[in-house]
């Protein structure tokens, strides 16, 4: 096959060959690809000559996740107005205000994709105010809590 342009996509190549009715793969070698013509080899051993065809194996896009919590005081009560940033993998960071009653929410997050979580309000403090992440589902229990507001006082 001429004209391919990465490894990746020669080792997506194979050859279906067509037998009683059905498309087969059986018999077919590893694709070998040559970088500098671009041309990837593909082959298959048969014991008959009947219809093929090459066929590329498709890709998956990439699957997206929800990723939300509340954030929280030590006692229990809602933090409304804290900002929540998400930085992806890429570096690109989205934030979001937490509501009334805490909670916050990142739609469209890349699934198996590592990323950093972190939280900052007026008035309140953190121990852990980052979290690191790397979803394969929907994840609605990524909490922040801020720090008891006692334990600063002299």
């Amino acid at each position: 096959m001429p004209g391919v342009a990465s490894t990746s996509i020669c080792q997506r190549l194979s050859i279906l060959h067509y037998v009683n009715g059905t498309w087969q793969t059986s018999g077919n070698l590893a694709p070998v690809y040559n970088p500098e013509t671009h041309i990837c080899t593909v082959a298959q051993s048969t014991e008959s000559l009947s219809p093929f065809a090459v066929a590329q194996e498709s890709v998956p896009t990439a699957a997206t996740v929800s990723v939300g919590g509340r954030v929280l005081t030590v006692d229990g009560r809602s933090i409304r107005n804290a900002r929540i940033s998400l930085t992806e993998a890429q570096g690109n960071t989205r934030t979001a205000i937490s509501n009334a009653f805490g909670f916050y929410s990142f739609e469209f997050v890349t699934a198996d994709e590592t990323v950093i979580v972190s939280v900052a309000a007026k008035r309140f403090t953190f121990s852990q105010p980052v979290q690191v992440l790397t979803p394969r589902d929907n994840l609605g229990d990524v909490n922040f809590v801020a720090d008891d507001p006692s334990m600063f006082r002299k």
